[in-house]
């Protein structure tokens, strides 16, 4: 009852708009931006940073997001996943990027970058700095989400949403449909500048509302959610919103995956004739060591030379090779069918107590053993793309290559969906996205569900389609995928020609500062009760700005409790003096 007066008395700062949102929204009916643009088109509008054929480039990009209260429900880290995969997509583009809640945003930060981004993603009272700024500003602005009608009491102009329930929704953008791939819930648009160009619709079962406006400098996404596949309406609209040009190509990526030492050495040299027949270059994941803890058994990729003389066979014919972990195991599981950095029973990262660069060590053994044996890895493929998030860090190092799709956080193994290739991801890396799926031989049809995927992707301007096809696979269905994203006009990527150096360890097996012994890097922190405890409270463990607010909120938190408490006391103690 406590945390709920509470958490009333901390929301009443948004009741105004709550409120406001609740009234039923009419349908907008697309007429009533006709005479601006069509839906999905923008145009040149007047004092737009777009002005005839000069175009100015942002260069530096401050996204901000609700400052986290610990009674919304979610954690800060949380909270933070939003704004880190706008980061992400920002990534794609050479900009640098700065994140920062509400409550430390100052008077005038918008004025210092090129272009300011809110993500809406929970109800507050913005700053009334921030909102004076946006509204004043003459720079490049995207509003997400909730909030925006806040911007009406600054000065700027007026807009009023109502929040949906969770609904089917099909997006229509550049003349096309896309239905989400669950239900959503997004801000109906109720009203907004009458000067605005509509660039997307949400067709809903209240009707039709606007999804995407601009108006001049202003863009307005009607939902933050980038899981969902309105990312990709929205990654292409960053293009105009930075005044980025685009170079007109659509990538196509292609990894062989999973090979351990006991694949076929005469399978991989099929994937390779087949694809360097149609000139097709591709990329291969390698495990070095395969282990099955249940049979005891363990095997090295040196104890096949066929395997290793197959995998160079690939190398040179168009491969490319990628480090995919060291036995892609760990726990009870063997090799392949496992995560290696991840405790999918607790669902945290693997982080050993014993020894607390296990991780990195098993990275450096990896790499080692396949430059050992003549192979030349040009970046890595996390194991199920989940990893602790100082390893991510301890990596970008030896490593400038990560091909998957990103995780957003080391406290979660969420991953996220991008639409092209990134310059510099969260960590710095660059990275080759996988964004269509992988070859499903339990289906009847795998192949049309992933073309499918990539015809989505084309949304986006200069889009990368990603898939991966399993090495224990044949490799005639593979044409079938290969001929099918060429005929919708993909080129298929060479990873040698983006600027990354080879994957290079930090020791080598026998010597060396961090030198790797057999006994460490074969260590299993699962199977020896080694892994350390979550946190009970994670968010005291984060390294950022809102670490202080976060300290604040919990004492002020303990402080109304504590008063809440001694009033409740108090009342008990009066009643019972008046009974007798």
């Amino acid at each position: 009852m406590l945390l709920t007066v509470f958490a009333f008395w901390a929301d009443s700062t948004v009741a105004t708009n709550i409120a406001a949102a609740s009234v039923p929204a009419p349908e907008i009916s697309a007429d009533r931006a006709s005479a601006e643009g069509e839906p999905g088109s923008v145009g040149t509008i007047p004092g737009s940073i777009i002005t005839g054929e000069t175009v100015r480039a942002a260069k530096t990009v401050l996204v901000v997001y609700p400052t986290p209260r610990i009674l919304r429900g979610t954690l800060p880290w949380q909270e933070r996943d939003w704004p880190t995969m706008m980061q992400n997509l920002l990534g794609h583009f050479d900009v640098e990027v700065t994140l920062r809640t509400s409550g430390a945003y100052q008077e005038g930060d918008l004025a210092r970058y090129d272009a300011f981004i809110y993500m809406g993603t929970y109800p507050e009272k913005v700053p009334r700095t921030l909102l004076r700024d946006v509204a004043g500003s003459q720079k490049p602005v995207m509003w997400l989400g909730r909030n925006i009608e806040q911007l009406d009491v600054a000065g700027g102009p007026r807009w009023q949403t109502r929040l949906s329930e969770r609904q089917s929704v099909a997006y229509i953008y550049k003349d096309r449909t896309i239905n989400a791939n669950r239900p959503q819930q997004m801000n109906l648009v109720r009203e907004f500048p009458v000067d605005s160009v509509v660039w997307a619709w949400a067709d809903t079962p209240q009707g039709r509302f606007p999804f995407g406006l601009r108006n001049h400098r202003f863009w307005y996404v009607a939902d933050t959610d980038l899981h969902s596949r309105a990312y990709l309406l929205v990654a292409d609209q960053l293009y105009d919103f930075l005044g980025q040009p685009s170079e007109g190509k659509r990538w196509a990526t292609l990894r062989i995956e999973d090979v351990h030492p006991l694949r076929s050495a005469e399978t991989l040299r099929q994937f390779a004739d087949a694809l360097k027949s149609r000139n097709i270059p591709f990329m291969v994941t390698v495990v070095p060591v395969y282990v099955n803890p249940k049979t005891g058994e363990r095997v090295t990729l040196s104890e096949r030379p066929d395997l290793v003389e197959a995998l160079r066979y690939m190398e040179a014919s168009g491969g490319t090779i990628l480090v995919h972990g060291l036995t892609h195991q760990v726990g009870d599981v063997e090799t392949g069918w496992g995560f290696e950095f991840w405790d999918a029973d607790r669902e945290e990262p693997v982080v050993s107590k014993t020894f607390p660069d296990w991780a990195e060590k098993r990275w450096d053994r990896a790499i080692n053993d396949l430059r050992a044996l003549g192979l030349r890895p040009l970046g890595i493929t996390v194991p199920h793309y989940a990893m602790n998030r100082d390893t991510y860090v301890q990596l970008r190092d030896r490593v400038d290559l990560l091909v998957g799709s990103p995780q957003i956080s080391g406290h979660s193994r969420l991953t996220q969906k991008v639409p092209y290739l990134l310059k510099k991801d969260q960590y710095g890396y660059r990275v080759i996205p996988e964004n269509i799926g992988f070859f499903d031989f339990r289906k009847e049809d795998p192949v049309a569900p992933m073309l499918k995927a990539a015809e989505e992707v084309t949304l986006v301007r200069d889009c990368a389609a990603g898939a991966f096809f399993h090495s224990f696979l044949d490799s005639g269905r593979l044409v079938q995928l290969v001929d099918g994203l060429r005929e919708r006009g993909f080129a298929f990527l060479d990873p040698h020609n983006l600027p990354v150096r080879e994957a290079l360890p930090t020791a080598s097996p026998e010597h060396g500062v961090g030198a790797i012994s057999e006994a460490d890097v074969f260590w299993d922190p699962i199977v020896n009760g080694d892994t350390s405890k979550g946190a009970l409270f994670p968010w005291l463990g984060m390294a950022g700005e809102e670490t202080p607010l976060l300290f604040a909120a919990a004492i002020a938190l303990a402080g109304v409790t504590a008063a809440a408490l001694v009033l409740i006391i108090r009342a008990g103690v009066g009643a019972g003096n008046k009974k007798r």
